[in-house]
């Protein structure tokens, strides 16, 4: 049976983060939001915040792994708003 390593953490985060960056928004079929990748390298709680509030008019800016390390992780900055906005 073949071992999980790090090297294998690192592809499928690779793949992981190309999905996202590739599909900057996600409209959500159920909730009615959508998912909006404003920065895919970095991640400020606050900045992301409030990028999302003049981007969207959403208070709902999050800071989500996309890479980097277990022990280092690096962040992407989304927004997730209404649909209707």
């Amino acid at each position: 049976m073949a071992k999980f390593t790090l090297t294998h953490a690192v592809v499928v985060l690779t793949l992981l983060f190309t999905v996202v960056s590739m599909v900057t928004e996600i409209q959500g079929k159920r909730t009615g939001c959508i998912l909006d990748v404003l920065d895919p390298r970095n991640c400020e709680i606050n900045d992301c915040k409030n990028k999302c509030f003049q981007k969207h008019k959403s208070r709902d800016g999050r800071c989500l792994v996309n890479g980097g390390s277990p022990a280092e992780p690096t962040y992407m900055c989304v927004c997730l708003y209404d649909r209707k906005n």
